[in-house]
């Protein structure tokens, strides 16, 4: 997968939209994170987040 795409959910959000069963578009969580949420093919809820927020960006760089 293109590095681009590994760290930024609006672009997974792009590529994936017309493919799968979408939960949720990409939105800002009140805790920093940006999430989307779609279905896979067997109906498994899959979520993708990148911490956004500065507070949030702290919290998470070690990981």
């Amino acid at each position: 997968m293109d590095a681009a795409f590994r760290d930024d959910v609006d672009a997974e959000y792009i590529r994936l939209k017309d493919k799968v069963d979408l939960v949720h578009a990409p939105k800002l969580m009140p805790w920093g994170n940006r999430s989307v949420q779609f279905r896979d093919p067997e109906g498994t809820l899959v979520a993708l987040f990148m911490p956004f927020t500065d507070p949030a960006k702290k919290r998470f760089a070690s990981r």
